[in-house]
């Protein structure tokens, strides 16, 4: 399993619009993506800050999608929305935990 992590700072104003084109556009996309696995979409309480982390079964499914046209068209839509973006690159799950009840 793979994981990409996405740091966003929005521009004044443009946090509503990247939620509501992630939520309305994106998620759906993604959902469709072979080998897609799972995303999260969080928001910091006391900053417009973001954070996108999402989970695909290989390196070679995060790909296919990161050179999709499907997504560098919404990256053009989601970009006007930031002033700043950092993607890390994939970082391979190799332990996960949750609690047992």
């Amino acid at each position: 399993m793979i994981a990409r992590v996405v740091f966003i700072q929005p521009k004044p104003g443009g946090k509503e619009e990247g939620a509501r084109l992630w939520d309305n556009e994106v998620a759906p996309l993604l959902e469709k993506q072979k080998g897609f696995y799972r995303a999260f979409r969080m928001e910091d309480r006391d900053s417009p800050e973001g954070l996108v982390v999402e989970f695909w079964e290989s390196s070679d499914a995060e790909e296919t999608w990161r050179k999709s046209k499907e997504r560098e068209e919404l990256s053009r839509k989601l970009y006007a929305t930031v002033s700043e973006l950092k993607v890390n690159r994939p970082f391979e799950l190799v332990k996960e935990i949750q609690r047992q009840d």
